[in-house]
């Protein structure tokens, strides 16, 4: 599958992307960097106790993003996720359920050390070499390199994966090297564990990579009852609302057993869309049974994103969700042909046009260069879904293609208003700034 899909695409839409000019950030005495994305519940501490809703404040300014000072604290709330550009080139990723301190005005020569107290962050910085120090309740972290994760938690104390360069883990007994392709952690009696080679990321990796919509939920046949109780959160689904959508999840623990096997696909669905992939996979084992064909393909979803090549039972095609998957399937194999002709099997199978299909047809379209019928789709998407990033993203590339860079610029703002995490979005307003003379604030 293309990288286009997973973290690194991710990254490289950071790379493209700042709010701000370096220059200018660099002129706030107080100021260490810019919050420019936040999803679901994020909060930034200010330095006098004022809480920040950071979800707001990036509507209302998203061109800017919300400043952070040193001593700032920013916190994430449950299916929430935040990232924060420092103005040293830094970008980092803070997982639900994280607090983190971004330096400090307490004590001199503090201001570089950041303090994450609780959770998980993804560092990246294209930056060789980059140097930083980071604390938490277990140990002290000076670090030379360009990406890890790093969490902690007071059951498994403190962990990381130094994915690119090297930390120096210290705590008051003891101090150990973790090289480039390592990992360790830290626990609570002062010992640290020896490095031990990364042999497969798993979970602590999975929540940040971006995973495409493909749930019909036409193909779920609910009842009734199911979709007047499921009602508000699946109108907010079809209308590309994801924020809306998700809300629902906060009303089920992990692991709760859904009381039908269809609400447990869309809420599999549901938590794939915030980087649950083990909230996901519970939900999927609910419904499998009754949807063998949906589940298949959230599956094939989770292995295609994971950079794998995954399984798809032939034998289960009538299925537009499953049709949508395969898309994306072959789309990583090179084949833009067959994987449009795969979501108009899809759209077949419905009946009636959906923006997820239509919103998926534009993309491919558009990377087959047939910009006419890709702006027809983008736009019915749209039509159908006002608030669908996909379509909205797709019509900011071809405004760029007719020439419109100005217009391409607004339609890339408006998507990353609709969702501050959608990686296409953050390019394609890299890449005007760029066109646009503005490298500062595009590389």
């Amino acid at each position: 599958m293309s990288r286009f899909l997973r973290v690194g695409s991710w990254l490289s839409l950071l790379i493209v992307a700042v709010l701000a000019p370096t220059s200018l950030w660099a002129q706030l005495k107080d100021e260490i960097g810019r919050l420019i994305e936040a999803e679901g519940n994020v909060t930034v501490i200010t330095n006098d106790g004022t809480e920040i809703d950071a979800v707001v404040g990036l509507t209302s300014n998203p061109s800017e993003g919300i400043p952070i000072k040193l001593g700032n604290t920013v916190v994430t709330g449950e299916y929430s996720t935040a990232t924060v550009k420092t103005i040293d080139e830094g970008f980092h990723r803070l997982q639900e359920m994280t607090s983190m301190q971004f330096g400090s005005m307490a004590e001199q020569g503090e201001g570089k050390l950041l303090s994450l107290f609780q959770g998980m962050v993804y560092f990246f910085s294209r930056q060789s070499g980059k140097e930083g120090d980071y604390k938490t309740d277990y140990v002290n972290a000076a670090i030379k390199g360009t990406e890890f994760v790093l969490w902690t938690s007071e059951e498994e104390g403190t962990q990381i994966h130094m994915i690119e360069g090297e930390v120096e883990l210290t705590t008051t007994t003891t101090s150990v090297t973790v090289p480039s392709g390592f990992r360790s952690r830290a626990i609570g009696n002062g010992s640290i564990e020896e490095p031990q080679p990364i042999v497969k990321f798993g979970s602590e990796l999975e929540w940040f990579y971006y995973y495409p919509r493909i749930l019909i939920v036409e193909d779920l046949g609910l009842s009734p009852a199911l979709n007047s109780s499921l009602g508000d959160s699946i109108n907010a689904y079809n209308s590309g609302d994801m924020r809306e959508a998700v809300s629902l999840l906060q009303e089920y623990a992990n692991g709760v057993q859904a009381g039908d096997p269809g609400e447990a696909i869309y809420l599999a669905n549901l938590a794939l869309s915030v980087g649950r992939v083990e909230e996901a996979e519970i939900f999927i084992s609910q419904g499998e049974t009754r949807f063998p064909a949906e589940a298949s393909a959230l599956r094939a979803l989770i292995t295609i994103i994971s950079g794998m090549n995954p399984e798809l039972d032939s034998q289960t095609d009538d299925s537009a969700t499953l049709q949508l998957a395969r898309s994306y399937q072959v789309q990583g194999q090179g084949n833009l042909s067959t994987a449009l002709q795969l979501v108009r099997n899809a759209s077949e199978f419905t009946g009636t046009p959906t923006a997820i299909i239509l919103a998926r047809q534009s993309e491919l379209l558009f990377s087959l260069g047939r910009y006419q019928e890709a702006q027809i789709a983008a736009t019915s998407a749209l039509e159908l879904a006002p608030k669908n990033v996909t379509a909205k993203t797709r019509l900011g590339f071809l405004e760029s293609v007719a020439g419109d860079d100005f217009a391409a610029l607004e339609t890339f703002e408006e998507a990353l208003v609709l969702d501050s995490g959608y990686p296409e979005a953050w390019l394609g307003r890299g890449l005007m700034r760029i066109r646009n003379s503005r490298l500062t604030e595009g590389v």
